[in-house]
């Protein structure tokens, strides 16, 4: 029934209300699709648990087995004892990934992807799940955070409790660009982050939550105080993760 009823939208809304690709401009022929066309989602590189991938920080390697992968030395120092993604940020995913940061709406393709990793890999969902927090100014201007979205998704999937609260982010690190090194990363976000309910976190595998991995400072600050409020276990989970 609901499958009828999405081909009926499709058949009767595309045509009228036509939307256009946010990266490549071609039309997108469903609604379930969201943002990105049906080409930019098949070129997108989604993990389906084969690739070679740092065990720590989940990154990618090009053209190598598994098996010769140890590790990438560049996660050396990160405090979440795992991270993984859906996917690379490129085409689909960065798509909804950016549309995300202006409307908290996951298109069903987007969902799909999230909920097929996490049938993959069941150390994902830890006891509590926690988004990484926005800055006080950057969530009013936004009107939502965009980690908050994706965490209550995985929270329904899952059945797992989502802590919106816990944790904190005591100030705004401005954005992060392309350009900046790891190095001007980690010290963007040195003693940002805070953890304001020690006794929800104390014992618990914390599933922390964002859109995307870039360096992995800011979801290694999170986790070094969750951490400290007693944490044993947290493992990061993001949509995508730059190459």
């Amino acid at each position: 029934m609901l499958e009828t009823l999405k081909n009926i939208l499709d058949i009767f809304i595309v045509p009228i209300a036509p939307a256009y690709c946010g990266l490549c401009g071609e039309c997108i022929d469903s609604l379930s699709l969201g943002k990105a066309c049906r080409g930019c989602w098949s070129s997108t590189r989604i993990f389906n648990g084969d690739e070679a991938l740092c065990p720590k920080c989940g990154r990618y390697f090009v053209g190598r087995r598994l098996s010769l992968v140890s590790g990438c030395r560049l996660c050396r120092g990160h405090h979440y004892d795992s991270a993984i993604s859906c996917g690379i940020y490129e085409y689909g995913l960065a798509v909804s990934v950016i549309h995300l940061k202006t409307e908290s709406h996951i298109p069903e393709a987007l969902r799909t992807v999230i909920e097929s990793r996490l049938n993959q890999n069941q150390e994902i969902v830890g006891d509590l799940l926690i988004p990484v927090p926005l800055s006080r100014g950057r969530f009013f201007e936004r009107g939502f955070n965009q980690a908050d979205v994706i965490a209550r998704l995985v929270g329904r999937l899952s059945s797992k409790a989502v802590d919106s609260k816990s944790l904190i982010r005591r100030g705004n690190t401005g954005m992060h660009r392309v350009a900046m090194d790891r190095t001007a990363r980690n010290k963007s976000v040195e003693d940002i982050f805070s953890v304001v309910r020690p006794k929800m976190i104390d014992g618990k595998h914390v599933t922390l939550i964002d859109d995307v991995l870039t360096s992995g400072a800011t979801l290694s600050a999170c986790a070094e105080e969750l951490k400290k409020a007693g944490a044993s276990r947290v493992t990061a989970f993001t949509i995508a993760r730059t190459r």
